[in-house]
């Protein structure tokens, strides 16, 4: 009895899917549709961003962000634009431009892609570097999947 549940049990392990043997699809046009970028500047400014990512990685969208001056809150609508390239080891890089003219901010982005089962990427997680007014400043980000029915972020009045 003893050895027909060990083998019943090994049994299931070999016909179960799980997250340790899942293997996320990288390939390169994998990062196609809708995401949501969460990050915090250095400034302590927290901005989130709907993006749309093409099958050749070139990103638009929207990002909206509230900053406290001297303790007043300043929100702030701008535009998103960039690429990201996926490699087959689910490394990704690239830019992400936010802001328009006078003066845009691009993003120089790194990180990894990962899902939780044999799917197309659902989180992206990385770090990005800009350079400020002379300063070189690093922001950390996070990215998921829109799922449907998500509120979009504000957008200007």
């Amino acid at each position: 009895m003893n050895s027909m549940l060990k083998a019943i049990a090994l049994g299931a392990l070999l016909v179960t899917p799980g997250i340790a043997g899942a293997v996320t699809n990288c390939q390169r046009n994998a990062l196609r549709g809708d995401w949501r970028m969460l990050s915090v500047n250095p400034f302590g400014a927290t901005s989130a961003c709907d993006l749309s990512i093409n099958r050749r990685g070139n990103i638009s969208g929207n990002c909206y962000s509230v900053e406290f001056n001297d303790g007043t809150p300043t929100q702030y609508f701008q535009p998103a634009s960039g690429r990201f390239r996926l490699a087959s080891n689910c490394t990704f890089s690239g830019s992400l431009t936010v802001g328009s003219n006078p003066e845009p901010i691009t993003v120089e982005v790194y990180g990894r892609a990962w899902a939780s089962g044999d799917t197309n990427p659902m989180f992206l997680t990385g770090s990005g570097s800009f350079n400020l007014q002379g300063y070189d400043l690093v922001l950390g980000m996070d990215m998921h999947r829109m799922v449907n029915g998500a509120a979009p972020v504000p957008t200007a009045p």
